[in-house]
């Protein structure tokens, strides 16, 4: 399930207001899944120790899967950290397939950089493509 599924129907309802899904629809297919990467705490059961003040951890949530994938990542360095953890939504949740590992990871490092990012980053997807929207300053 999504982190925020309130926030991100929300950021839909206005992408489709403004012709942007119903373009990529036309282009690409109907969208079949959502993808939201946000930023949460590293568990400290993980003992993964911070190398820098600028290191993040990030976590992607689907509408398709009801477990989240957690991921660190040093801002300074624009390297991930090598390991990676899961989250459980509910008591009988799967693990993402590798695919959709690889996904979330090639999502996040395609839109983070020394100069900075912008979370929550929304993926509307399907079979061909996929549209990933994330927030800037106006």
């Amino acid at each position: 399930m999504l982190a925020d599924k309130e926030v991100f129907f929300n950021v839909e309802n206005i992408l489709r207001e403004q012709g942007i899904l119903d373009k990529f629809e036309e282009e690409n297919g109907e969208i079949t899944g959502r993808m939201m990467i946000t930023m949460m705490e590293i568990p400290p059961e993980l003992g993964i120790d911070k190398v820098s003040d600028n290191m993040c951890a990030f976590c992607a949530s689907f509408d398709f899967y009801d477990m989240m994938i957690g991921i660190a990542f040093d801002v300074d360095t624009v390297e991930l950290i090598p390991k990676m953890w899961f989250t459980p939504q509910t008591d009988d949740a799967v693990e993402p397939s590798s695919e959709w590992i690889e996904f979330f990871v090639k999502t996040l490092c395609e839109n983070i950089s020394k100069e900075g990012f912008g979370v929550p980053m929304y993926s509307f997807l399907n079979d061909h493509s996929d549209l990933t929207i994330i927030p800037t300053q106006s």
